[in-house]
Order: C-alpha cells, then sequence, then structure tokens
C-alpha cells in the first residue's frame, strides 16, 4: 500500500506545480482545498486567485463598484429566505457558504436537515450529528442556534473548526487586498454571517480582531462599512490606549480620507459601540467592575467621543451634524436609563459635553433643541432616580447639569420675549 507523503514533501511538490503551471487556477484550487481540510500540511502562501479587480485610482469609480458589491449582497439576502428552524436547502446555489449537509450515522441519531421547529430541535438536542462544514453557521440560522446549544464553550472543537476556516480566509483576503485589489465580494457574505455569530454571543473572536487590526490600514473606508462598524461595535473593554491604537484610531482614518461628512459616520459607529459596552458594564459585578478596566474604557470612550461631536459641530455649516449629535446622546442616555434599574451595579449618569448642549440650544434648529430638552429630560430622571447610590455621578457632574438646565431656561425665556 502506497504511504502519503510527508510534510516535506507535499511543500516540494507545491512549489514544483508553482515553477512549472504559474497561477493556473486548476492548480490554485486544488491546493487551497488540501489547505483547508489540512492546514498542517500545506503552510505556504497560494498564490494570488484570479478574477480580482484591480485598484482602480479614480475614486468615483471605486465607490460605484462598492454600491454594485453591496446592491447585489442585498439582493442575494433578500432571494434567499430564512426559516430560523430550518435548515435552508438553497444557500449554497446563492453563496459563498456551502449548504448544510450532515453525514448519517445510524444508531438513533438525527441529522440537522431532519429538524422543522422549535420543539423539534429541543427534543433532539442531544442526537444530533454535527454537520460536515460547520462553517455554514455564519449563514444557517439553524446551525448557528445548535452551536450555541450544543457546543461547551469558545473552546469547543465545532468553535475552533470555524475559527480555523476563518483564519485561512482572512490570510488570503488581507494578501489580496495587500497587493493593490479591491476587497472580494465573499468578503461582505463573510463579514454579515460572522456578525450573525456574534450577535447569538455577544463576544467578538480574537481571531475576527485581529484580522480587522490588520485590514484596517489598507482599508478604503467605503467597502463593507456597515460589517466592519457592527463588528468593532463589539471590541470588548479593557485598556482604552490599546483599543484606540489598535481599531479606533485606523478606523477614524480610513473613514476621515474616504467620507466628507466623516464625523457623522463615526457617531453612528460610537453610538453602537456605546450602547454595547454599557450592556457589558450592566452584567459586571461589582468587585468584577473594580478588578477590570471596564469603567476606565467607558469613561475615557465617552469624552473621546465629546471630542468626535465638536469636530462633527465645527465642521458643518448646516443642522445635520447637530441632529445627528443629539441623536447620539439621546440613544446613550436612554439606554442608560433602560438598563439602570436592572444592572447589580449601579451605571453612571451620561452627562453631556458642554459644547454640545451650549452648540445645539443657541445655534441648532427647533427639532434639534427639542431633542435636546427630551435628553436632558430624560438625565434629570436618572439623577433623580440615582440619588443614594454611589458611582453614579459626582458632585461636578451635578452642578455642571444644573448649570445647563438653568442656562436654557433663561435662554428661552429670553426667546420668549
Amino acid at each position: 500500500m502506497q504511504t502519503l507523503p510527508v510534510p516535506s514533501q507535499t511543500n516540494n511538490i507545491r512549489l514544483e506545480l508553482c515553477r512549472t503551471t504559474g497561477s493556473e487556477p486548476a492548480v490554485t484550487g486544488l491546493l487551497r482545498l488540501y489547505r483547508d481540510f489540512y492546514p498542517s500540511i500545506i503552510l505556504d502562501t497560494i498564490p494570488e486567485r484570479r478574477g480580482a479587480f484591480p485598484k482602480h485610482p479614480n475614486l468615483e469609480w471605486r465607490t460605484q463598484l462598492v454600491l454594485l458589491h453591496s446592491a447585489r449582497s442585498k439582493a442575494n439576502s433578500a432571494d434567499v429566505k430564512r426559516n430560523g428552524f430550518k435548515v435552508s436547502s438553497f444557500a449554497a446555489r446563492r453563496s459563498v457558504f456551502p449548504s448544510v449537509r450532515t453525514v448519517p450515522t445510524g444508531g438513533g441519531s438525527v441529522m440537522l436537515e431532519e429538524i422543522t421547529n422549535v420543539d423539534d430541535l429541543i427534543e433532539k438536542i442531544d442526537r444530533v450529528e454535527s454537520p460536515v462544514q460547520l462553517i455554514s453557521a455564519l449563514n444557517d440560522p439553524l446551525l448557528r442556534k445548535y452551536l450555541l446549544l450544543a457546543s461547551r464553550g469558545d473552546a469547543s472543537s465545532e468553535i475552533r473548526r470555524i475559527e480555523l476556516w476563518l483564519s485561512r480566509f482572512f490570510e488570503d483576503e488581507l494578501e489580496h487586498v495587500r497587493e493593490g485589489s479591491i476587497a472580494s465580494a465573499e468578503l461582505t457574505e463573510i463579514l454579515q454571517g460572522v456578525k450573525a455569530l456574534t450577535e447569538l454571543r455577544p463576544t467578538i473572536r480574537d481571531i475576527v480582531l485581529q484580522f480587522v487590526h490588520h485590514y484596517l490600514p489598507e482599508w478604503d473606508g467605503l467597502t463593507n462599512v456597515d460589517a466592519i462598524f457592527n463588528l468593532l461595535a463589539y471590541v470588548p473593554m479593557a485598556d482604552f490606549d490599546r483599543i484606540k491604537d489598535r481599531w479606533l484610531q485606523p478606523l477614524e482614518t480610513a473613514i476621515i480620507a474616504s467620507h466628507p461628512n466623516a464625523p457623522n459616520v463615526l457617531l453612528t459607529f460610537y453610538t453602537q459601540l456605546t450602547r454595547n459596552w454599557m450592556m457589558s458594564l450592566s452584567r459586571m459585578q461589582r468587585a468584577e467592575l473594580q478588578a477590570s478596566k471596564a469603567q476606565d474604557a467607558y469613561d475615557r470612550l465617552l469624552d473621546h467621543i465629546s471630542i468626535i461631536a465638536l469636530a462633527a459641530l465645527c465642521a458643518s455649516a448646516d443642522n445635520v451634524a447637530a441632529s445627528e449629535v443629539v441623536r447620539h446622546y439621546n440613544s446613550t442616555v436612554v439606554a442608560r436609563a433602560s438598563l439602570g434599574a436592572l444592572t447589580p451595579n449601579p451605571l453612571p449618569v451620561v452627562v453631556p459635553p458642554a459644547h454640545v448642549v451650549y452648540c445645539v440650544a443657541f445655534n441648532g434648529a427647533s427639532s434639534d433643541l427639542s431633542g435636546l430638552c427630551s435628553m436632558l429630560a430624560t438625565t434629570k430622571r436618572a439623577f433623580a432616580e440615582s440619588i443614594g447610590k454611589s458611582g453614579t455621578h459626582t458632585k461636578e457632574s451635578t452642578n455642571l447639569f444644573n448649570g445647563y438646565l438653568m442656562d436654557i431656561r433663561t435662554s428661552s425665556g429670553v426667546h420668549a420675549a
């Protein structure tokens, strides 16, 4: 019986094939297939795939291409109807992901494709066989639910298999982008699938964070902007300087270079990030909160956002920026109010910075002033509910907020007169 070649011999065969065939699609595809299933054997970098779009110097052309990719992705999503408790049989025809397939093993086991409703899943969860291609979980709601219920934590073999597949794809994608090509259409589907998986487990995978960290310096600020925002909104609270250096600053640099209204676009992202961090704070016990850097990171995030808000107000000559700023702070104080009664430790009251309050109060449109007053009313109720609770506010923040109320009341009286 002939033995399989050892890894060193396999690498030699690969190098010989590359020398004789170049980037022949069939050979490249075969090597990719082997590397996906045997990553310990195929260790080298696979040649660049064909069909990549060359980098185009015309920003308008690139923008139109991004819009076409986005429209195609939305159309595909609309075509494939999703039943959360039934495997989608047609996903593979329109998607980069393989459809869910299970190899029957007998012995009373159940294939995931046989599940038709929630009662079926609960009754047979212990007998369900894992599908062959677990990466399909990024595209199939039922497989995601199964992994959430059946996997044994983040270190389970199922999760590790998905991470291995993602690491190979992200490695190829980074090589693809660094050579000057626009991001592939497949990346959009992958990021959307990772987002769906992340929402079930509200912690982002380290392999995804590493990819985004390396991808942001090459990013054009336009491609997959919503997906990038959605994923980075799950960055865990840790040392804020590290978070800022690795993700926030590169993100801001790319957005500023590609969007004329960059501060407004960034506020959309920071609204998501603030809400997620607030929810993380609400789930922490007091001892855990004191031992971590979460509270400091959250406070510094609010300070950082206030600078973004000031930049938005200064850069815009119309009321669009003011409306976006008011919307962000309204969302923040409302989220804090809704979580305040549910958290084991009191959340700090969010007091908007002075430049936001006074710029909107004296220069904003009447609709923005109305939104500002609603925000201040919600904040006032938060102060009233936090009386007697330590850690929710300081004397300085109370005095600052009271000053807002008096100044706006005086200003309103002057305008009325």
